[in-house]
């Protein structure tokens, strides 16, 4: 019994060396800001492009600093019991979901609404995201995006196209 127990500390502190992303610019996240902005601009005529693209540089680059915050051990199941064992101070998906619509709200958007998402509400694999939409869209045609689902790197796709989830209005944070 003991030596399991060893072995399994053994087998997290390996997976909690995994390398956290660096949080600076690289052309492939620049990519994904200048796609995710034009996808944001296509939710509706009246989402200024300045803002997109704000919200993008956010959704990208904020979700890498939260992995430095949490000290993040991947994958993100595994950053999961050691937050509920006490081990890691925050990063359970709706840590993210609440940090990364906090950092939106202080950009007080104008043109989209921001939602905090759930799936699987209840059940014991729940999920918290944010959903973005124009405004006066509804909830189901936005984007979501979900910063835990890959560690920090950011997971972004239309609601209706998420394989994994069924999301739904938590709440609606602005």
């Amino acid at each position: 019994m003991l030596q399991k127990i060893a072995t399994l500390w053994l087998l997290l502190a390996v997976i909690s060396c995994a390398a956290i992303p660096n949080p600076g610019p690289t052309k492939e996240r620049e990519y994904k800001v200048r796609k995710i902005s034009a996808s944001i601009q296509d939710l509706g005529s009246d989402v200024d492009p300045v803002e997109a693209r704000k919200i993008a540089r956010t959704v990208v680059y904020y979700p890498l600093k939260l992995a430095k915050i949490y000290e993040l051990t991947k994958p993100p199941i595994i950053h999961n019991v050691l937050v509920n064992m006490g081990s890691k101070p925050r990063g359970l998906c709706y840590h993210w979901a609440n940090d990364i619509l906090d950092k939106l709200e202080k950009q007080n958007p104008q043109t989209v609404n921001l939602y905090w998402a759930i799936a699987n509400k209840g059940k014991p694999r729940e999920h918290s995201s944010l959903v973005v939409t124009a405004k006066n869209q509804d909830f189901y045609q936005g984007l979501v995006f979900d910063g835990w689902r890959k560690s920090g790197n950011l997971y972004w796709t239309k609601i209706a196209d998420d394989p994994k989830y069924k999301w739904h209005p938590h709440i609606k944070k602005r």
